[in-house]
């Protein structure tokens, strides 16, 4: 186990930040997909509502011409429960639309931050800074699969964890 101040400490650290940045964009996308298509919801949402009122605008012309038709009053009334049912399902998915387009704003501020801890990290590794994407992405290439992070042993036996050594 190397000192987290130690050069190996120092790469684990990278490694650590760089991989929380790689799931922080993971998120983003997952974030902007469910926006998407929440977004995509409330449009069809919207044109609901437009169907409905259209329906209401044909039931009321037919109710007008025949106004003693109770079958056709009927119809506006139903009519109107449906736009009014139309119009609460727009705002539902319109509000669940602009949550999940914050989340998805949230999202990609994380990842921007978790980006600057990795940055920050490799250079706090590194000999020469910045650090370049080439030698980074060699890095990272060469770093897959070597460092883990331990997980918190709750078991008391202290030889649980055979993760490999960092070199």
């Amino acid at each position: 186990n190397a000192s987290p101040n130690s050069r190996i400490g120092k790469i684990k650290a990278y490694y650590e930040a760089n991989q929380a940045a790689i799931a922080a964009q993971e998120a983003v996308a997952g974030a902007q997909a469910e926006a998407d298509a929440l977004k995509k919801e409330a449009e069809d949402a919207a044109a609901a509502v437009e169907a409905a009122k259209a329906a209401l605008a044909e039931a009321e012309a037919a109710a007008a011409e025949a106004p003693d038709d109770t079958t056709l009053s009927d119809a506006v009334e139903a009519a109107k429960t449906a736009v009014s049912d139309a119009e609460t399902a727009a705002k539902e998915a319109d509000d669940a639309a602009a949550a999940a387009q914050t989340a998805a704003e949230t999202a990609v501020a994380d990842a921007e931050a978790a980006e600057a801890d990795a940055v920050e990290a490799l250079n706090a590794a590194a000999n020469k800074t910045p650090v370049d994407e080439e030698t980074r992405a060699a890095l990272d290439s060469l770093l897959e699969g070597k460092i883990t992070t331990e997980t918190a042993d709750t078991s008391g036996d202290e030889t649980a964890g055979d993760e490999p050594a960092a070199d």
